[in-house]
């Protein structure tokens, strides 16, 4: 059901803004509206409010700081310290700090632990990437280390290497014949894969040559250099000195995050609530441009639900001793359609208001779907499924994405509808006495229960034209009962000739269905006949003939709900084929194979193709009759912790 709004206007003076703001803000139920098109009125000068120089640059400062704390916490992000809920001390003494103290005062507060973090960080990223480049040269230098034994024998010479990539290595021949020019043939090239993108190349050469052959190296290919202090090694001293320092590093890098983890706990609640101090600063600053002001007063306007419209007049008058004031303002009906939708239902149908965020809420005054689509999508579904096997494992499934994504909000509105479908598609397969297709009566699990001319477990697969009536029944009393909550939303929005269009559709309707009935009972069908004239006169009335060529459609529409027989007989008919298969084949183990992937496909199809066809007889047949959308969510003016 949508909850009933109020419309109101808070008054108090220019000085008193800032705390009103905040008070609203804690009680968090006003959905502010810009004030300044309405509030004019003869007398009254009322002009939109802006932020003043001054406030201006100190919400910069503010969104300035507030990333720098979003920062100083994701340096400790890897700390693993349990989460901690926000310091309160530190909220309520931040709070209260007029906003150009509340700069200074958070500027000071995190100046001590942000140099810290900033520094612990970047040493410890200078470790992580000083393992990987030691990492690169240990690769190398491993595959050229053996030579090291014939390089420090030759004083006179000296060796450098080079990476070139794999798929341009006849690069390495190219520049062994350049160095040998260089080096007038004073020059020895090896090289050797170190993975499978990358050849390693060692070129020993004359010193004499040093010069030349770096200059050439560093112009044309990437040049292994070793780090400073290992430069003047051997290659046999730098990889033992580099194997050394890589050892070291996890050390000093658990250090680091030691000292990280005694940061966090110190200061991550502190900054939990210096953050939620600047992020409530900051959206109330972000309200002021939809204040009204007149030279000595502000005016804020707002929508709020009906029930705590009182509530909220007594905490301001208590508050702020009568100098600001709370009042309820009569709205107009242009203006009550405009009022925000807060939607308010029942556990089991609050799930299905997921789909009227995707499709549009409803218009502020007309009727919330959601409670009939909470029934009837569930329904559909069990009509179609109606299997206790497959709606046993629906059910476990989603059980498990329910407890498994239990944090995410979409994921708990997806999984709460699912579990209402895969319920009515339990209830329906033991009316139908279906579990895992026909298993119940291939092994004559159940017995038939009479109840008049009708047998319980009813089997659909013998009994299709009888399912068939049932479901364009079904349909029809789904249309009818959607024309019906259409002739209220007319009459709720004073909408005359709509109203009249949808009396008349459901004139037409039942007279059809009287005609139907008396024909089988061989009656006269005099009073369906003139049910359909009286409506086709409405319908002509409230629409013109497009209103009366709308018939036609209507019984189209009904006539679709044959989909909910036709889907369900098509599962039914795949588990058959699944469990004869598995006693015809010959290997039992063969058969429990196959009969088992033909389950799980059925069971693949039953979890969407249901779902998408329930949804559709809901949204399309059933809503276009009734449904009202484009209402305006309800977004309060509140603090998101």
């Amino acid at each position: 059901m949508l909850v009933p709004m109020a419309k109101v206007e808070v008054i108090g003076p220019k000085r008193l803004l800032h705390p009103t703001l905040a008070l609203l803000h804690r009680l968090g139920v006003l959905h502010v509206e810009d004030a300044t098109p309405e509030v004019a009125g003869e007398g009254a000068s009322v002009r939109r409010m802006e932020l003043c120089e001054e406030l201006n640059r100190s919400r910069n400062e503010l969104e300035n700081l507030l990333v720098r704390v979003n920062g100083i916490a994701g340096t400790m992000e890897g700390a693993e310290v349990a989460a901690e809920p926000e310091d309160p001390q530190v909220y309520e003494e931040m709070a209260g700090e007029e906003t150009t103290r509340l700069v200074g005062r958070v500027e000071e507060f995190i100046k001590e632990v942000e140099e810290k973090a900033r520094e612990l960080s970047e040493r410890k990223d200078q470790l992580r990437l000083e393992e990987t480049a030691l990492a690169r040269y240990e690769a190398v230098v491993e595959k050229i280390e053996p030579l090291t034994e014939r390089i420090m024998a030759m004083d006179s010479f000296e060796a450098t290497a080079f990476l070139v990539d794999k798929k341009h290595k006849l690069a390495v021949d190219v520049i062994g014949k350049e160095l040998r020019r260089l080096t007038h043939d004073q020059v020895e090239i090896i090289s050797e894969e170190i993975d499978q993108n990358t050849i390693a190349a060692l070129a020993v050469f004359n010193k004499r040559y040093s010069q030349a052959v770096h200059a050439f190296l560093a112009d044309n290919v990437n040049e292994v250099r070793l780090p400073a202090e290992l430069a003047d090694q051997t290659l046999d001293v730098a990889l033992a000195k580099i194997r050394e320092r890589r050892a070291a590093i996890p050390a000093e890098i658990k250090a680091i995050e030691a000292e990280l983890k005694e940061l966090a706990k110190k200061w991550q609640a502190k900054l939990k609530a210096i953050a939620a101090v600047v992020r409530d600063r900051l959206e109330e600053l972000d309200c002021i441009p939809l204040c009204g002001q007149t030279d000595y007063a502000f005016v804020i306007q707002g929508w709020l639900p009906r029930r705590d419209l009182k509530r909220v007049e007594e905490r301001i008058q208590r508050e702020f001793n009568g100098q600001v004031v709370c009042t309820e303002v009569e709205v107009s009906e242009e203006e009550r359609e405009r009022a925000p939708v807060l939607l308010q239902n029942p556990p089991w149908a609050r799930p299905f208001e997921l789909v009227l965020n995707i499709f549009g809420r409803p218009r502020y005054g007309t009727l919330d779907p959601s409670p009939f689509l909470a029934i009837f999508f569930p329904a559909f579904f069990g009509i179609i499924v109606g299997d206790v096997g497959y709606g046993l494992v629906i059910l476990l499934a989603t059980l498990w994405a329910r407890f498994r994504f239990r944090q995410n909000q979409i994921v708990r509105a997806v999984t709460g509808i699912f579990l209402s479908a895969s319920l009515a598609a339990i209830l329906f397969g033991f009316l139908y006495g279906e579990m895992f297709g026909d298993l119940p009566h291939k092994y004559h699990l159940i017995r038939e229960v009479e109840l008049g001319e009708f047998k319980l477990p009813f089997d659909r697969a013998k009994h299709m034209m009888e399912l068939l009536y049932v479901c364009i029944g079904v349909g029809a009393v789904h249309i009818l009962l959607g024309l019906v909550l259409g002739v209220i939303n007319a009459i709720r929005e004073h909408s005359k000739k709509h109203a009249i269009e949808r009396i008349g559709m459901i004139s037409v309707l039942v007279g059809i269905f009287a005609m139907v009935a008396a024909a089988a009972a061989d009656i006269s069908a005099t009073p369906g006949l003139m049910l359909i004239l009286i409506g086709v006169v409405l319908l002509i009335y409230g629409a013109g003939m497009m209103g009366a060529m709308e018939i036609f459609g209507v019984l189209g529409n009904i006539f679709s709900y044959a989909r909910l027989m036709a889907l369900g007989l098509a599962g039914v008919i795949l588990a058959i084929v699944a469990n004869n298969l598995a006693e015809n084949l010959g290997r039992i183990e063969v058969g429990i194979v196959v009969a088992g992937l033909l389950h799980a496909l059925n069971i693949a199809v039953a979890a969407f193709s249901p779902s998408i066809h329930a949804l559709r007889l809901n949204v399309i047949e059933f809503f276009n009759r009734f449904y009202e959308p484009g209402g305006q969510p309800y977004k309060p003016f509140k603090k998101e912790r």
